[in-house]
């Protein structure tokens, strides 16, 4: 459980490119997600997955960023009023199911959407 407080600030932030370093977990600071930042992949699976948060949070569960192939099911997560469980940015062959709190949802290709 993470314990939010994210503000939607923070769900704008751009987080910067570190191609040459190792992928540290506390590297990027606060990220524009609660649960996942997924950036430049090819063919993510999530299945089985609950994201919950003790406080007010105004960032999406997901942000989704140049993303080819991604395959979403049986996802529980808690999403503040008004605030988007999804934001996706340049993805392709996009697939949520089974999912609260969305309905199920297949993308094609989109530039931007929050959902």
């Amino acid at each position: 459980m993470d314990s939010g407080g994210g503000t939607k600030s923070d769900a704008q932030r751009a987080v910067p490119e570190e191609e040459k370093k190792y992928p540290e977990p506390t590297m990027f600071g606060t990220t524009p997600a609660h649960g996942f930042f997924v950036r430049h992949v090819r063919g993510l699976e999530m299945d089985g997955i609950k994201i919950e948060h003790t406080n007010q949070d105004g960032r999406p569960v997901f942000v989704l960023d140049d993303v080819d192939g991604a395959d979403l099911g049986r996802i529980k997560a808690a999403s503040d009023a008004g605030v988007p469980a999804f934001s996706l940015n340049q993805v392709r062959d996009f697939s949520v199911v089974r999912s609260k709190p969305v309905a199920d949802t297949d993308i094609d290709v989109v530039g931007k959407k929050e959902f």
